[in-house]
C-alpha cells in the first residue's frame, strides 16, 4: 500500500472516551469545508485499565477502532450540523492524576499506569445528566417533539463504559422526553407512574426540574441521587414487555457482541455500531434511508448526540468489518493468570502467539 501523503493533518484529541467523537465531527468538517476530495481516517485507542478489586475492575476492555471517512459514504451519513452538545465541570467526575499510582497484590504496581480515580454513583449521574442535555440541544435545534422522535429512530448506539449503563440512561432520558412532550406523551408518562405506584405530579416536576449536579461534588451530595422517583419509575419500565418492545428494543442491535468488547473508552460507541452492523445484516433488518443516533460521553465531562442516515446497499461495505472476527484468538485467563499479568507481568502458562501484530518494547527519548 502507498504511505499516507505527506501533506496531511494529524491531529490528536483528548476528551476522555468523547475524543474519538470529536474526531469524527472535525473528519466531518475537514472533509465539508476543505476538502472535499480528500478522505480521513479517525483512529481510536484506549485500554481500560482499573485498581484490583474496585468496582470498575468488571468494565475493563482494550482496544482500538479505525473509522474512514469520506465525502460519498457507503455506510452512513454523519450530519454534524443538526448534532447536539454538552459540556460541563463535574469536578471529580472522572480522573486520572499525574502523580496516583495504585498499588495492588505484591505492592507492585500496575504496569506503571496512571490508573483513574473515580465515584462511580456520581460518574453515573453524569452520564445521564448530560446525555440528556446534548439530545435537549440537538432537538432544540431541529424544532423536535423528542419522545416521538425516538420512538420512530430504528436504531441508538452510546457510549457503552458497562452494560447497563445506556440501558439506565436511555430508560430515563425517555422518560425526560416525555415529560416535555405533548398530551398523548404526558399519558403514557402517568400510566408508567401509576405502575411504579408513583405521583404522577412529582414525577414530572422531579423530571422538569433536574437539579444542578456539578455543585454536588462541593456538598455532601456527592452520592446522592437527584432523580430517586425517576429511577422507580425506570427500573419498572426495564421490566414492562411493552417499553422493551417499543423503546429498549433500539438498543438491542450488537448487545451480545459488544459483551465480548468491554470498555474501551473512545471506541466504545464506535465498537457498539461495528457490532450493530454484523448484527443487523445477520438477521437481514435494511435501515436504508433511516435515521439512527450516536450518543458520545466522556467524562469530565461532555456529550454529544449525532444523527447518521444509512445509504442504500449499506450492507456491502460493513459486512467486511467483521466486528466478531476480532475475538478469534482470544485467550481466556484464569483467576491467577489474571493476577500474574496484573501484578507480575508473567504469562503464567499462557501460549500466547502475536499474529500480525507488533509491540513497541521500548521507548527511546533521545535528545537532540
Amino acid at each position: 500500500m502507498n504511505p499516507i501523503a505527506n501533506n496531511c493533518e494529524v491531529p490528536e484529541f483528548k476528551q476522555a472516551c468523547l475524543s474519538g467523537v470529536y474526531a469524527m465531527k472535525n473528519a466531518v468538517r475537514f472533509l465539508k469545508t476543505d476538502s472535499p476530495k480528500s478522505k480521513a481516517i479517525v483512529v481510536c485507542s484506549d485500554n481500560v485499565l482499573y485498581s484490583i478489586g474496585t468496582s470498575g475492575e468488571p468494565t475493563q476492555g482494550a482496544g482500538a477502532v479505525a473509522v474512514l471517512i469520506e465525502a460519498n459514504p457507503r455506510i452512513a451519513e454523519v450530519h454534524t450540523n443538526i448534532s447536539g452538545s454538552a459540556s460541563d465541570y463535574r469536578l471529580i467526575d472522572f480522573r486520572k492524576p499525574i502523580q496516583y499510582r495504585s498499588k495492588n497484590i505484591g505492592e507492585r504496581s500496575d504496569f506503571d499506569l496512571d490508573l483513574p480515580i473515580f465515584n462511580s454513583k456520581y460518574s453515573s449521574t453524569c452520564y445521564i445528566d448530560q446525555t440528556i442535555n446534548a439530545l435537549t440541544n440537538m432537538s432544540q435545534k431541529r424544532g423536535l417533539n423528542t419522545a416521538q422522535y425516538l420512538r420512530e429512530v430504528p436504531v441508538i448506539f452510546m457510549h457503552r463504559p458497562f452494560h447497563k449503563m445506556p440501558i439506565t440512561a436511555f430508560t430515563i432520558i425517555y422518560l425526560h422526553a416525555l415529560s416535555m412532550g405533548n398530551r398523548d406523551d404526558l399519558d403514557e408518562l402517568s400510566r408508567y407512574a401509576i405502575i411504579a405506584e408513583v405521583v404522577f405530579d412529582d414525577l414530572l416536576q422531579e423530571l422538569r426540574k433536574r437539579p444542578d449536579i456539578s455543585e454536588y461534588p462541593l456538598t455532601d451530595r456527592i452520592n446522592h441521587e437527584p432523580l430517586p422517583l425517576t429511577h422507580v419509575v425506570a427500573k419498572i419500565c426495564q421490566k414492562d414487555q411493552g417499553f422493551k418492545t417499543k423503546v429498549l428494543v433500539k438498543l438491542n442491535f450488537g448487545d451480545s457482541l459488544t459483551r465480548e468488547m468491554g470498555n474501551i473508552y473512545s471506541g466504545s460507541v464506535f465498537g457498539w455500531f461495528a457490532a450493530g452492523l454484523e448484527n443487523a445484516i445477520a438477521h437481514d433488518v435494511d435501515w436504508a434511508s433511516q435515521e439512527a443516533l450516536l450518543f458520545g460521553y466522556g467524562s469530565g465531562d461532555a456529550a454529544e448526540v449525532i444523527p447518521i442516515r444509512f445509504v442504500k446497499n449499506w450492507q456491502k461495505a460493513a459486512s467486511k468489518i467483521k466486528f466478531s472476527s476480532a475475538f478469534t484468538d482470544a485467550n481466556d485467563l484464569s483467576q491467577d493468570q489474571y493476577i500474574s499479568l496484573r501484578t507480575l507481568k508473567e504469562l503464567n502458562g499462557m501460549d500466547h502467539q502475536l499474529k500480525d501484530q507488533f509491540v513497541v518494547k521500548k521507548n527511546w527519548n533521545r535528545r537532540t
